[in-house]
C-alpha cells in the first residue's frame, strides 16, 4: 500500500530536498496534495492530550480529516497526523475514527495506520543510511529523545516516525513506541517562532484549500448561502465575499 500511495502521491527523496528544511512548506504539500485526491482536510485547535487527529467518512462518499493544529511537535507532527488519517480513509468504507488508541477489543487499525504514516515519510533504507552515519547502527532497549531528534531531522519527520521504524527493525522493544507515546502526550506544544499569521491565512488553514475553492467558485451564484457560509466560517457576512475571493485566488 505504502509503495502504490508513494508513486501516486509522487513522493520521493528529491520531493523532500524541494522543501529545503521548511517543515511547513513540507506539510501544505502533503495537505494539499491530499486535498486533492478528494479529501476535505481541517485544521483546529483542540487539548492536545485529547486528540491529534480524526477521520471521517460521510455516506460513503465525502472523506474528511481533522488535524490539531496544536500539535506537540508542530509541522512534523501534523504531518505523520494526516497521513495516520489517510491510511484510515484507505482502509475504511464508512466510519469515524479519533486519535491513536484504537478500539480496546476486536480488531484495532491503528497499528496499521502508524505504520504507514512512518514508512510513507521514511524507508528502512533511509533509517539505516542514517544510522550508520550517526554510529548508532546498533539496537539499544532506549533511545533518548535527543537522538530521536538528530535521527530525524534531515527527513523533516516527527520522532513518532523514527520510534515506528527503530521498532520495526527491531533497532527497539517492541513496546517502545507505545513507551514514548505515553511520555509523549504529557508535554506541551512546541514553540512556532517566525511570523505570526494573519487572521485570513490562520482561516484558511483551518477550512483548507478544498473548502475554499468550492465557496470561491460559487460566491457569485445567485443563490449563495450567504448566511450559512458565515456561520461555517465564523465571519460577517460583509467580509466574506471578499475573504473567498482572495482565498479562491491562492487556491486555483
Amino acid at each position: 500500500v505504502v509503495q502504490a500511495e508513494r508513486r501516486r502521491l509522487g513522493w520521493n527523496r528529491r520531493r523532500r530536498l524541494d522543501f529545503d528544511g521548511d517543515v511547513e512548506k513540507a506539510f501544505r504539500w502533503w495537505r494539499a496534495t491530499i486535498e486533492n485526491e478528494g479529501v476535505f482536510c481541517f485544521e483546529m485547535k483542540l487539548e492536545p492530550s485529547e486528540v491529534r487527529g480524526a477521520s471521517v467518512w460521510l455516506k460513503g462518499r465525502y472523506a474528511f480529516i481533522l488535524v490539531n493544529r496544536r500539535d506537540a511537535e508542530a509541522a512534523t507532527g501534523r504531518i505523520f497526523t494526516l497521513l495516520h488519517e489517510y491510511a484510515h480513509l484507505l482502509t475504511a468504507r464508512e466510519c469515524l475514527v479519533c486519535d491513536f488508541r484504537g478500539p480496546s477489543k476486536g480488531h484495532n487499525p491503528e497499528p496499521f495506520a502508524n505504520r504507514f504514516a512512518a514508512r510513507m515519510l521514511l524507508t528502512r533504507q533511509e533509517l539505516a543510511e542514517r544510522l550508520q552515519e550517526l554510529g548508532c547502527n546498533s539496537p539499544r532497549q532506549n533511545w533518548p529523545d535527543r537522538t530521536l531528534d538528530d535521527i530525524r531531522r534531515p527527513f523533516l519527520v516527527s520522532r513518532d516516525v523514527v520510534a515506528i521504524m527503530l521498532q520495526e527493525m527491531g533497532m527497539a522493544p517492541a513496546d517502545f513506541y507505545n513507551r514514548k507515546r505515553q511520555k509523549w502526550e504529557k508535554r506541551k506544544p512546541w514553540g512556532r517562532g517566525g511570523r505570526r499569521p494573519t487572521s485570513r491565512e490562520l482561516k484558511l488553514r483551518e477550512i483548507g484549500y478544498s473548502l475554499a475553492r468550492l465557496l470561491s467558485r460559487h460566491r457569485d451564484h445567485a443563490r449563495f448561502p450567504w448566511l450559512d457560509a458565515s456561520y461555517a466560517l465564523d465571519m460577517k457576512v460583509e467580509t466574506i465575499h471578499d475573504f473567498l475571493q482572495w482565498a479562491g485566488d491562492l487556491t486555483t
